[in-house]
Order: structure tokens, then C-alpha cells, then sequence
């Protein structure tokens, strides 16, 4: 079953990067911000371990995991991911979101998929051949994660790259990261079915 666990940005955040995508106009080949999220853990994790469901471990687990008090979120600035997928990259120095990630993965470890984590073949192409993708996948079950991870909002997927798409129209815009979700994919669609609030 796959997994998500992801925080909101603002609508004020939603609102403005939904104006700055249409203003892409053709240049855009798919908007991703009805899903606008920023993910801080993804990852397959086994239904059933030795006879036992696991579904109520991995709820439990997400609701004792989260160490860190709620903090103001920002964009830190706007760059290219996987080279067409334009993503806000959230201002993260001091390391908040990035605890919430290493408690997350560290938690839903003994849930990973083992037979998925030895199928490289679920890596995206680009990534096969790269050694630090690989040992983050079959170590935490995304060639996103551990010390790869970069908390980010995807915008949009883009047809083509023009002179100053970089520049970040977000700032001055702020929210508080208060609230963190799990979802599970559940007929092709995610379904939330954990809320933990930050203290």
C-alpha cells in the first residue's frame, strides 16, 4: 500500500502560484497544484507483516513521530526538478522540516515493502545508474529521501525553460505549518486518514 505524508501551504500560497502557472500560459504541459503539497515522507509499505496488519502500527506510529513545534513556512526560491518539473523549493535552514521527514522515514521503516526496495526498476530511468538514488531507495523506500530529501511545493510541468522563470513571485508570503497528513492510496486515489497537529 502506498503511503503519504505531506503539510499544506496557504491559500494566500495556492492562490498565487495557481495565477503564476496560468500566467505560463503553452509553456506549461501539465499544473500540479490541485495537488499542491509539500510531501515529507512517500514510500510502499507492507499491508501485512508475520500474519499482522500493519495499518494500525503505521497510524500509530505517524501520530508519536512528530518532534517539532509549528513554524512559519516561506519560499525559499523557485528551481527545476528532474529538468521539466517547476517546484518552490520552502526556506528549511534551520532543519524543521527536514526533522519531521528523518522521524517519518525512520518510524515507517520496518513497514517498507522489502520485495519493492530489490525491484530497482521502479527508479525512474535517469536514476538507476546513480549510487546515492539507489542506497536512499532501498534504505528508506524513495530515491527522494534521507539525506536526498528537499522540501518543495511542485508547481508545474513545463514544455519548455524561458529566460527568468526562476524568479520567485512568492515573496512576502508566509504561513504557519501547523498541521502534517497521511494519506493512502486507496483506487487511485489518496485518501487522508491521519491528522497530527504541531505544538
Amino acid at each position: 500500500m502506498k503511503y503519504l505524508a505531506y503539510i499544506k501551504p496557504s491559500e494566500e500560497f495556492l492562490n498565487k502560484a495557481g495565477d503564476y502557472v496560468q500566467n505560463l500560459g503553452d509553456d506549461v504541459s501539465k499544473n500540479l497544484l490541485d495537488t499542491g503539497h509539500c510531501t515529507v515522507f512517500y514510500g510502499q509499505l507492507a499491508n501485512v507483516i508475520k500474519g499482522k496488519k500493519t495499518a494500525p502500527k503505521i497510524i500509530k506510529g505517524f501520530k508519536n513521530i512528530i518532534p517539532s513545534p509549528a513554524r512559519n513556512t516561506r519560499i525559499e526560491k523557485l528551481e527545476l526538478f528532474d529538468e521539466n518539473s517547476l517546484v518552490a523549493r520552502l526556506e528549511d535552514s534551520a532543519g524543521y522540516i527536514r526533522r519531521i521527514h528523518f522521524s517519518l522515514i525512520n518510524t515507517f521503516r520496518e513497514f517498507l515493502d522489502r520485495d519493492i526496495l530489490d525491484n530497482l526498476e521502479l527508479i525512474p530511468q535517469q536514476y538507476r545508474e546513480n549510487r546515492d538514488r539507489v542506497r536512499v531507495y532501498q534504505t528508506w523506500g524513495s530515491e527522494y529521501s534521507g539525506d536526498l530529501y528537499a522540501p518543495h511545493i511542485t508547481l508545474c510541468r513545463l514544455k519548455q525553460v524561458k529566460e527568468g522563470i526562476l524568479t520567485n513571485p512568492f515573496e512576502g508570503i508566509e504561513w504557519v505549518t501547523d498541521e502534517v497528513y497521511l494519506a493512502k492510496r486507496v483506487e487511485g486515489k489518496w485518501e487522508d486518514i491521519a491528522l497530527v497537529k504541531l505544538h
